[in-house]
């Protein structure tokens, strides 16, 4: 189980699934925060993906 941050929720789940070398039909996978793009590029925020298996 971890918890995984990047740019795009994509991003974050290839990054969590390549880190515990598991395949995406094996894995729980839940969204805790989509990425932002903020206003005038302040305030973005990255995605934050929990892989639970």
């Amino acid at each position: 189980m971890g918890k995984f941050v990047a740019k795009s929720v994509d991003q974050a789940i290839e990054k969590g699934l390549h880190s515990l070398n598991i395949s995406k039909d094996n894995a729980e996978i839940i969204v805790i925060q989509n990425d932002r793009k903020g206003f005038l590029g302040l305030f973005k925020k990255r995605c934050n993906c929990r892989n639970c298996s």
